[in-house]
């Protein structure tokens, strides 16, 4: 615990070797770590890069794309796919994952939450209730 070890990571199919301190995980650690906006949806989402670019077959360049969602979560009942791209959270423009928390996060359970979804050539709302 507390000794700094080197490790090697692949991005981007190129090996990066990184300096990393190994610590114990506490619950306070646990506690302060930011929760996940999408998750309570039940869907993941993540920035718009070439490659789910290419796998989606999404000609946007910005805002986030929906890598999954699970199923019977609210995002499933309320239409919401793998493929789409949100583009605006309550009328708030949303072009990376860190502005797309940043927005989720001043919506609050119980509250409605307002997307811009594309879809192919189509863009639409999807309105839900964060519970």
């Amino acid at each position: 615990m507390g000794k700094s070890v080197d490790i090697t990571v692949i991005r981007d199919k190129k090996e990066i070797s990184v300096s990393v301190k190994v610590e114990e995980l506490t619950e306070e650690k646990v506690a302060s770590q930011p929760s996940e906006p999408a998750q309570s949806l039940g869907m993941k989402v993540d920035n718009i890069t070439p490659q789910l670019r290419q796998q989606f077959g999404i000609a946007e360049k910005t805002g986030v794309v929906v890598v999954s969602v699970e199923q019977g979560s609210l995002a499933d009942e309320s239409g919401i796919q793998p493929g789409d791209v949100i583009k605006e959270v309550n009328q708030k423009t949303v072009n990376n994952v860190a502005k797309y928390n940043e927005t989720m996060a001043g919506t609050g359970k119980g509250k409605p939450v307002l997307m811009l979804l594309k879809r192919g050539k189509q863009t639409f709302f999807v309105s839900m209730e964060r519970q």
